[in-house]
């Protein structure tokens, strides 16, 4: 199957409706055409091999063609986003990490985007937050019936705290602060918390509960604990890249996300330390004459619906479920 880009009515394709502002961003459909050969990947889509999902078009994202399963950032989104300024992808993404807890899976779904112009971490947590509260909004309008019987048998109380996360602005804080927020608590953590340590999920979930059970953007996370293609913020002995992870009650990390590091010098010294350079030549090609400021997040869809449904697992809220040791169909 090879995908084709072009403006829907070159294809025949009905134009999807523009609310007020959006007369004029270049809305574009990537739709799949098994008789061409205008690939925008390669034949492999990673481990997913030649799995694509057609995903429509929602406000100002151009959908791209399947997801990689390679964890936040789907490396094929990275040519197309040069060309239509705003990408997506939603379809599986594979973990490979032996995880037995109730909010990890092997093989999950996730909401990945890319976007041009984006020159500060408020851009992008604007796009992130305004993902949630539109997406639970239609929800709760759209399937009321299944969203009530969740809330009403799984988990009572779910429908005030939804609400009470919609209704609020969602709080922001220092990777630093949050440290700082950790270590003044007199909880009794099981791992302690330490700058220049990633945070647990017991501290995330505290996190939340300290900020008064509002959704919680951790931002500026130390270099050495994010990969490398995170923008590099140059600010001193700490050195933290422009890193953002939202924080949501009864779940922990919904989304991650981050600025990228669109300067070829930064990118190309880093992947050489890191011994890299090989295997991403070709991601150093992408911004070798130039590039945009730009970022990107991805969302699990998995730990999307456990946050807005209430439920503890999250093998309950996949058909089948895949983590280690059980891959039934």
């Amino acid at each position: 199957m090879a995908w084709v880009a072009a403006a829907p009515g070159l294809l025949g394709l009905p134009r999807p409706p523009r609310g007020p502002g959006q007369e004029n961003q270049g809305l574009v459909f990537l739709v799949p055409c098994p008789r061409r050969s205008f690939l925008l990947t390669s034949s492999d889509w990673g481990e997913e091999g030649s799995r694509h999902v057609l995903a429509t078009l929602t406000q100002n994202l151009a959908p791209a063609a399947g997801s990689c399963g390679r964890g936040e950032k789907c490396w094929h989104a990275a040519p197309t986003l040069r060309a239509f300024t705003r990408v997506f992808t939603f379809g599986p993404t594979f973990r490979a990490e032996n995880s037995q807890s109730r909010r990890h899976l092997a093989e999950f779904y996730m909401v990945e985007a890319e976007i041009s112009f984006v020159e500060s971490l408020q851009d992008l947590m604007q796009v992130m937050e305004g993902l949630f509260k539109t997406a639970t909004t239609i929800v709760l309008s759209n399937c009321p019936e299944d969203v009530e019987l969740c809330h009403k048998f799984i988990a009572p109380g779910q429908k005030d705290r939804l609400g009470h996360m919609l209704k609020n602005n969602f709080v922001i804080i220092s990777y630093t602060e949050a440290i700082e927020i950790l270590k003044q608590s007199s909880e009794n953590f099981v791992f302690t918390p330490e700058w220049g340590v990633d945070l647990h999920t017991e501290h995330e979930k505290y996190l939340v509960k300290h900020c008064g059970n509002i959704p919680v953007f951790v931002i500026n996370y130390p270099l050495a604990l994010k990969p490398f293609y995170m923008r590099d913020n140059e600010d001193g002995p700490q050195h933290t890249v422009a890193a953002v992870d939202l924080l949501v009650p009864g779940v922990g990390e919904l989304f991650g996300g981050s600025l990228r590091e669109e300067r070829y010098h930064f990118l190309e010294q880093r992947l050489a330390r890191l011994g890299l350079t090989e295997a991403y030549q070709w991601y150093l090609d992408l911004r070798r004459f130039g590039s945009v400021p730009h970022g990107g997040f991805g969302m699990g869809f998995e730990r999307y619906l456990q946050c807005i449904l209430g439920i503890d697992n999250i093998k309950d809220v996949i058909p089948f479920p895949r983590f280690t040791h059980s891959c039934v169909l």
